[in-house]
């Protein structure tokens, strides 16, 4: 079981954009790629592996319990969420995970670097 996860996020281009001293939407000119305008990209935000508790809590608190290798869409609150439970150490306990941690057992990430890629990948988020 390989339990590898990943944080992706998509960026997506406007049209335009909101001038902030006069208040007014300006048209911005578009980026084309292979002569395709490019209206989003695919960001790589994050990568971690055998970490069963983090595994065990996206699959239970954000896809029905259902663990089928599906993707999984997180919002900011979905993620801010996970931040919190992090950096409160509140991962399911290895008991949780049926009886094993992969992440302890097989040098995958600890909880406290978890904790830790957790806030870096926050400040990605919008504030407010």
């Amino acid at each position: 079981m390989g339990l590898d996860m990943y944080l992706t996020g998509d960026k997506f281009h406007a049209g335009g954009v909101i001038n902030k001293e006069t208040g007014e939407y300006e048209p911005v000119e578009p980026t084309y790629v292979d002569g395709f305008k490019l209206s989003s990209e695919r960001l790589e935000l994050g990568y971690w592996r055998k970490n069963a508790p983090l595994h065990v809590l996206m699959v239970n608190r954000f896809a029905n319990g259902k663990d089928d290798c599906q993707p999984i869409d997180l919002g900011e609150t979905q993620l801010r969420l996970i931040a919190t439970i992090l950096r409160s150490k509140g991962l399911p306990t290895d008991e949780q995970c049926g009886g094993f941690s992969l992440a302890a057992r097989n040098g995958g990430p600890s909880a406290d670097r978890m904790r830790t890629r957790m806030r870096r990948y926050s400040r990605l988020l919008p504030t407010g």
